[in-house]
């Protein structure tokens, strides 16, 4: 499958992709005097509410380098973190933002707003050119608080005494929104892209 035709597929799954520039073909592939030296993923988590700290712990859980899963709290109203992949045939990408409630909250005011947004990108590198953009994977799936009404809208803000019930808690619990993603590199040098769940989601 050609590349743009993939990308341009991923984005009704919550995909946006770099139009018209198609990805380098192979390991080690020279374009005139670039050659494809591996990726770089810039993983971006931000919070509509910073105060949401009060009620909840939120999760941060990205995929690595080596393809394993690593987690991280969210301190602010915002949190990045970059990570640069070897040059593979296979190279998988993921993101999840999740909530946790808070054994002893402290309520400072009527309503939070739990709406999150996953806003990444991924580069392609070269040995002697700049990183080019290749796509942005943005959030595509939401559980609990975030989860869309059956109407399609969505109201992500929460009154404080709902938060602090047991039913507000487990609400809180299973919100989560995430990304995972995987660019596979075919032997005649197009890329294909394959969706799947984040793993726990």
């Amino acid at each position: 499958m050609p590349a743009a035709a993939a990308l341009c597929g991923a984005i009704a799954l919550g995909m946006t992709a770099c139009g018209g520039d198609d990805a380098p073909g192979g390991p080690g592939l020279d374009y005139g005097e670039k050659v494809v030296t591996g990726y770089r993923m810039d993983y971006n988590v931000s919070l509509a509410d910073p105060d949401v700290h009060e009620v909840a712990d939120v999760i941060v859980e990205f995929v690595g380098a080596d393809g394993s899963i690593s987690r991280d709290t969210m301190d602010g109203q915002m949190w990045h973190k970059t990570v640069s992949f070897p040059l593979a045939t296979k190279v998988t990408y993921g993101l999840a933002a999740r909530f946790a409630a808070k054994d002893a909250p402290t309520l400072t005011k009527e309503q939070y707003d739990f709406a999150t947004d996953l806003t990444s990108h991924v580069y392609t590198t070269y040995n002697n050119a700049s990183p080019m953009p290749l796509l942005s994977p943005k959030n595509h799936t939401g559980k609990g608080i975030l989860l869309p009404l059956q109407d399609g809208s969505s109201n992500t803000v929460r009154s404080a005494g709902y938060l602090s019930s047991q039913a507000g808690r487990e609400d809180i619990d299973t919100t989560s929104v995430s990304y995972y993603q995987t660019i596979e590199r075919l032997q005649s040098g197009a890329d294909t892209l394959l969706i799947s769940t984040f793993p726990g989601i």
